[in-house]
């Protein structure tokens, strides 16, 4: 549920995708909508609903929605919808997406000869993974079961799905949160105060510092895999319609003129990373836990908080597993 600063109305959203518009003061429904997320896929979770801290003159919301696997790299898994409840129009999305960075192969020699020629040693090889993957022998034969050695399940890696937000003004200094929203907006209905920020908690135990005005400012605060790996950030403009999986499409703007905007969170990854990246099996699971049992979540973060007392920029933040983490973010400003 997302409540007016003024108690005049409230959102809620359903595990289905669906967003109300109630009136509180008469007790009445305004109006219902469906995601975007929700009609291209059919159903979609709603996670969180919130106020946007400094756009839309208190008429924008930010919901969290389940994301769904992209066929395409080039089109990013959305995490975020910033809805304008006014005119039910959707007017930017935050996003997620993978790019493989596969490093330039040489090609083999081709025999030109017209003979019949030996195998490679790697044609050798994948024919004997092919053969052991069909339970085949060396020879053709099928091997008896005894022989075949259980595999391990394969488990599916976290979703990128925003579990908790927090939104505001201006980290580090939430006293101007309490203030009206008509305040503190100017003319074309941005924050006067502060520039916005936004931090979230994820399924894949990342929490993240989003710089709502500047969204290359965006950095993760913890749950990156490597210490090296450092997503870029960069706002795109959002197509007019979306496809639905039954081939209807959808208008996200009410006019032509305006339009949507797209923030994307990119990361590259090398043919080595995306063989690191595949599922894990149970014992390495278990094995990277008790590695990192004093590192960051080993959980969903379900809950956050900033807090600016005893220290300024501090977030609290708890997980599924009942863990709860104070940070100190240095260098906010």
């Amino acid at each position: 549920m997302c409540l007016d600063k003024k108690r005049a109305w409230i959102v809620t959203g359903t595990a289905s995708g669906i967003l109300t518009l109630w009136d509180i003061r008469f007790g009445l429904m305004i109006k219902t909508w469906k995601t975007v997320s929700a009609t291209t896929s059919g159903s979609s979770r709603i996670y969180q609903c919130v106020i946007h801290p400094c756009r839309g003159r208190g008429r924008w919301i930010i919901v969290a929605v389940e994301t769904t696997q992209s066929t395409s790299q080039n089109v990013p898994s959305t995490l975020l919808e910033i809805w304008d409840i006014e005119t039910t129009k959707l007017v930017e999305t935050y996003g997620t997406r993978v790019i493989s960075k596969v490093p330039a192969t040489l090609e083999e020699p081709q025999d030109h000869s017209g003979g019949v020629t030996e195998p490679t040693a790697a044609a050798a090889i994948v024919a004997l993974v092919r053969a052991r993957q069909h339970g085949l022998g060396i020879q053709g034969t099928r091997r008896p079961s005894s022989e075949i050695p259980p595999r391990e399940p394969i488990l599916n890696g976290p979703s990128p799905d925003i579990r908790a937000l927090v939104v505001g003004h201006e980290f580090g200094g939430h006293s101007t949160i309490s203030r009206s929203v008509g305040s503190s907006l100017n003319a074309e209905g941005h924050s006067a105060v502060g520039r916005g920020y936004m931090v979230s908690g994820s399924e894949d135990r990342k929490l993240t510092l989003w710089d709502i005005s500047k969204v290359e400012r965006t950095t993760i605060l913890s749950g990156a895999e490597l210490d090296n790996e450092k997503p870029s950030y960069r706002y795109f403009p959002l197509p007019e319609c979306f496809e639905r999986s039954d081939g209807h499409q959808i208008s996200t703007t009410s006019s032509s003129s305006s339009s949507t905007t797209s923030y994307v969170e990119t990361w590259m990854t090398s043919a080595q990373t995306s063989q690191q990246n595949r599922p894990s099996q149970r014992m390495t699971l278990l094995t990277n836990s008790q590695q990192n049992l004093l590192r960051p979540h080993q959980d969903t973060i379900t809950a956050l908080a900033c807090i600016d007392s005893p220290f300024r920029y501090g977030i609290v933040s708890g997980d599924r597993a009942g863990g709860i983490k104070v940070w100190r973010v240095d260098g906010a400003d």
